[in-house]
């Protein structure tokens, strides 16, 4: 089954639909105090990161846009 995430790739960065293997990193930010203390609720469990990890992962099937990974392709940004 082909994906309907589109990939973007410039020489600094490729934008890219999320992954499993996102997931831990995905995690470790949303249980930064300092990432997430500007973002409602505040830091979350690994329930509700799992959560929203499938409704971010969700919304490229059913609506056709959504959330990005973005793939930092050199040293700095």
């Amino acid at each position: 089954m082909e994906s309907v995430i589109p990939i973007i790739e410039t020489d600094r960065l490729i934008l890219c639909g999320c992954s499993v293997e996102d997931f831990p990193a995905m995690l470790h930010i949303y249980q930064d105090d300092i990432a997430m203390r500007f973002v409602p609720p505040g830091v979350i469990g690994r329930e509700a990161c799992w959560s929203l990890w499938l409704q971010y992962h969700g919304m490229w099937a059913t609506l056709g846009f959504g959330f990005w990974v973005l793939d930092n392709q050199t040293e700095t940004l």
